[in-house]
């Protein structure tokens, strides 16, 4: 069942501008971390099925330079796809570990030289409370496509702080729910998604995704260090060749 796309959109627009997923490109702010993401679904009689795990390392250093390594559940030990993103060089390399090939791209802006953090909209994101949205499932661009009679409503609460693998995390928790007879369902679907955003190191460290149609998506930072990463880490391996 395909999540119609203006609920997609309400969701992407209700998460504040600084909670991410991904390590921005900024400097002054390095730290290296790995995320592990469960996937997990439980069914109406309680069987939990469908589990996998996904983890990836990432780095980044005190001018910004960015690395992300991607591992395959079935090859935890080795990074299947890294990526590697250098605003001081102005490239980016897509490294294949399996066909010892790395693709590069000078396509990367350098960062500004008067901003060596980000804008304040990243730091201090304006975060709405309570009923943020309440509309029609299809609006806007899809108008005319699927059930446009039935609306969703979405709200918003912030949680505080906590503090996540010793760093300290702000929370919110958006919670959407879809009528009865929006997408089939003869009953209300609620999908709630809770985010946990480190200021510090200017990405999310803990998110948890619940829906009852697709399963439960957990995602956290762990093994968080502050060190200033080896500089070996942000160019491709030297024996890979370059396309």
């Amino acid at each position: 069942m395909k999540m119609p796309a203006s609920l997609l959109l309400a969701i992407a627009i209700a998460i504040p501008l600084g909670a991410q997923d991904w390590p921005l490109n900024i400097a002054g702010a390095p730290f290296s971390a790995t995320r592990i993401t469960e996937l997990t679904k439980t069914l109406a009689d309680g069987t939990r099925m469908e589990s996998s795990m996904d983890k990836a390392v990432m780095y980044r250093d005190l001018v910004g330079r960015t690395r992300i390594e991607y591992y395959h559940p079935a090859a935890a030990s080795v990074p299947g796809l890294i990526s590697i993103v250098d605003p001081v060089a102005g490239v980016r390399f897509q490294v294949n570990t399996f066909s010892k090939k790395t693709r590069m791209n000078a396509d990367v802006p350098p960062l500004p030289p008067s901003e060596p953090s980000p804008p304040a909209r990243l730091m201090e994101p304006q975060i709405p409370v309570g009923v943020i949205s309440h509309r029609k499932i299809m609006d806007g661009a899809v108008q005319g496509i699927g059930l446009a009679d039935y609306h969703f409503t979405t709200t918003s609460e912030l949680l505080g702080t906590q503090n996540i693998e010793g760093i300290l995390g702000e929370g919110r928790r958006i919670v959407t729910t879809l009528e009865a007879g929006s997408v089939g369902n003869d009953q209300e679907i609620v999908v709630t998604n809770e985010m946990w955003y480190s200021k510090e190191l200017r990405i999310s460290v803990l998110r948890k995704l619940f829906d009852p149609r697709f399963g439960n998506r957990v995602s956290k930072l762990i093994n968080i260090s502050l060190t200033d990463p080896d500089s070996g880490l942000f160019v491709p391996p030297a024996d890979y060749r370059i396309e």
